[in-house]
């Protein structure tokens, strides 16, 4: 099947979002989102008894991935199907706002259990998903990161 103009102008101005992609659990079930829309609105197209896929069709599709789409948010929201990094994250989130120190996240979340390594990789999972930030605190020694949940407030 082929777009009518109207169609391709939809597509190319829906694109980017549907193939932006998305982090962790969420990413995982909502992957693919041009490809399934795509099929969506040949599915309106062929319900209709059209052999090419017009705007409406494209339109109605991008509804209903939309739809779809946010009941999953609303299922999985940010849960990285990572124990360890969905383990810190809501600890993170229950020590807002003072945050926690990696000795603190070893000691207190982790109890001693995961490797230094682990857990700057888990820092590193939660960073690069924007769900949490890190901060430099001078101290009469080395200085020490102290990690909030959520994005970093620009200045």
């Amino acid at each position: 099947m082929t777009r009518d103009a109207a169609a391709d102008e939809l597509w190319a101005a829906s694109y980017p979002e549907l193939s932006g992609g998305r982090p962790g659990l969420l990413g995982a079930v909502t992957s693919r989102a041009e490809a399934h829309a795509m099929r969506l609105a040949m599915l309106y197209a062929l319900i209709d008894g059209c052999p090419m896929i017009h705007a409406d069709h494209l339109q109605s599709a991008l509804a209903l991935w939309r739809y779809a789409e946010r009941s999953a948010a609303h299922i999985f929201g940010d849960a990285l199907g990572d124990p360890d990094a969905d383990a810190l994250l809501e600890a993170l989130r229950a020590s807002m706002p003072e945050g926690l120190t990696r000795t603190e996240i070893r000691e207190g979340v982790f109890q001693k259990n995961k490797s230094s390594q682990r857990i700057a990789g888990t820092l590193r999972v939660l960073t690069a998903a924007n769900l949490a930030f890190c901060r430099m605190e001078p101290t009469a020694g080395r200085s020490a990161e102290r990690w909030f949940a959520g994005r970093e407030p620009t200045p």
